[in-house]
């Protein structure tokens, strides 16, 4: 089922791409980049470096209790990509590393990486269409999370 949402998705952000690419008006002149250069004018790219942009954070926890502790972090990566006006797309990628709360060295890592988060956003003056699907890795059980249910 998520194959399928994932695939309509992409389908329908290249026809909207391609539309809002036809339709679109040029920018009158080309801006100049940080470094002196000027990009190249086109009147149709599917992938522009000038419309990508990218943040990146890393959190980190530390928790300790009667069983031992455990530290935990999580670096997100996010990308975003403004294919026309009215349309955006986001992707955040994850990976996370824990240390088990039996363990009291750091020596052992359990690491996951996964897609957090994948956005489609398409906003008009009068309509706004938002597809989002989201992902968390699991952790450890030393919190109740009542949806868990290996146990």
């Amino acid at each position: 089922m998520k194959n399928k949402i994932l695939l309509i998705s992409i389908v329908f952000v290249f026809i909207l791409s391609f539309f809002s690419g036809v339709y679109s008006q040029e920018k009158s002149e080309p801006q100049e980049s940080f470094f002196g250069l000027t990009p190249q004018k086109s009147s149709f790219s599917l992938l522009d470096p000038s419309r990508i942009s990218m943040t990146h954070s890393y959190t980190l926890w530390y928790s300790s209790g009667k069983k031992g502790s455990e530290s935990s972090g999580l670096y997100v990566n996010t990308l975003q990509y403004q294919f026309s006006n009215p349309l955006k797309m986001t992707v955040e990628l994850g990976y996370m590393h824990q240390t088990p709360f039996w363990q009291r060295t750091g020596s052992s890592l359990e690491t996951q990486r996964f897609l957090s988060n994948f956005q489609l956003e398409y906003k008009k003056s009068n309509f706004y269409f938002l597809l989002k699907v989201g992902n968390l890795p699991r952790s450890n059980n030393l919190y109740y999370y009542p949806w868990d249910r290996r146990w």
